[in-house]
């Protein structure tokens, strides 16, 4: 039994301290759907049945993070998309608010406490902050302002808009982070006094989807904001992007953020390079492996991620991603026990 407990391990990593072995963090752990048998609609319109089963995903793995909160397109319902869940219960856009570039004059923020679905969202954070938070590392989600702005707009749509309408994005990018900072310090609140920082997601913001220039004309000025932000609340503060990092580390890095999250796609050791131990690193297993991985490659893909890290002090071993909702239970068990065996910040193998 180790005298650590899960969130323990969060916490020094972001001291950059060494507990027994690096925190692990599984993105989008939902394996007790399997046994609970909640479709999708439920678990997005059902507080209890959510928080269920991010308790019991959490009690069968013990991964050391949690992740609850509010993702980019329910924060798009709430303002004013039309959404709903499709045959595998996925939430979808049927129609968005600012297809209509007018409605951004006519729009308010949400009141995270009165406007659906957030609450119901929040009410999730707190049964799980409740029921978790003093021994797992329990963090809040909130999404960053690009993707939202995209889930109000549309993808290819806001793209174009940055070289026929600048002022119309960033008037869209300055409500969005404002959104931001409200309802992430909602969720924080809701989780309570031990939630261990705040986990914002901008997944289109990547050089998979937008050029480094136009990062840093249209987004980059907006994630500083959102850090100083929080960071000014004593709050930590970790980007997850999705896609191809490599050309905008620098810039990350530079905005202040206490942690980063990149996917397969990006060299996490050009990340470690870059970062010079400012900030925590988490990844990048592909989460693909956690579906249809075997033992041996799971095991490979954490001792490659532990040999890249090479004893760097805030590191934490974590998909890249959130991994395929039916990922069966056996490979994360097979990723947990690999973090164990070769998760030592010395290099060497438990026995």
């Amino acid at each position: 039994m180790s005298e650590f407990t899960c969130r323990e391990r969060v916490v020094l990593a972001y001291d950059k301290q060494y507990a027994d072995r690096v925190p692990t963090d599984i993105q989008g752990l939902i394996v007790a759907i399997h046994r609970l048998g909640f479709s999708g609609r439920e678990m997005g319109t059902d507080a209890q049945k959510l928080a269920t089963v991010l308790i019991e995903s959490w009690e069968m793995v013990h991964s050391d993070v949690v992740s609850m909160g509010v993702l980019s397109l329910p924060m798009a319902q709430a303002v004013g998309n039309e959404c709903d869940f499709d045959e595998l219960g996925m939430l979808y856009a049927k129609s968005r608010i600012l297809e209509d570039k007018s409605n951004l004059a006519k729009i308010t923020l949400p009141d995270p406490k009165k406007d659906d679905p957030l609450p119901t969202l929040l009410e999730a954070c707190e049964r799980v902050g409740s029921a978790l938070a003093k021994e797992a590392g329990v963090r809040g989600v909130v999404s960053l302002p690009w993707t939202v702005a995209m889930q109000m707009r549309g993808m290819e749509q806001l793209i174009y808009d940055t070289a026929d309408d600048p002022d119309f994005v960033h008037a869209v990018m300055r409500f969005c982070t404002d959104y931001t900072k409200v309802l992430g310090t909602a969720v924080m609140e809701a989780i309570g006094e031990d939630v261990v920082g705040l986990y914002t997601t901008d997944p289109s913001a990547g050089c998979s989807v937008i050029s480094p220039q136009m990062y840093r004309d249209f987004v980059k000025p907006y994630h500083e904001e959102v850090v100083d932000y929080f960071k000014a609340r004593d709050t930590l503060i970790t980007f997850h992007i999705c896609g191809h990092l490599d050309p905008i580390m620098e810039d990350l890095v530079s905005t202040g953020l206490d942690g980063i999250s990149i996917d397969e796609k990006s060299s996490m050791k050009k990340m470690f390079e870059t970062s010079r131990v400012k900030i925590v690193v988490i990844g990048n297993i592909s989460p693909l492996l956690f579906a249809n991985g075997t033992k041996e490659e799971i095991e490979a893909a954490v001792r490659e991620c532990m040999q890249t890290a090479a004893g760097e002090r805030g590191y934490i071993l974590a998909s890249g991603c959130g991994i395929p909702p039916l990922s069966p239970l056996e490979n994360l068990e097979y990723f947990m026990e690999a973090a164990e065996k070769y998760g030592r910040y010395d290099g060497s193998e438990s026995s």
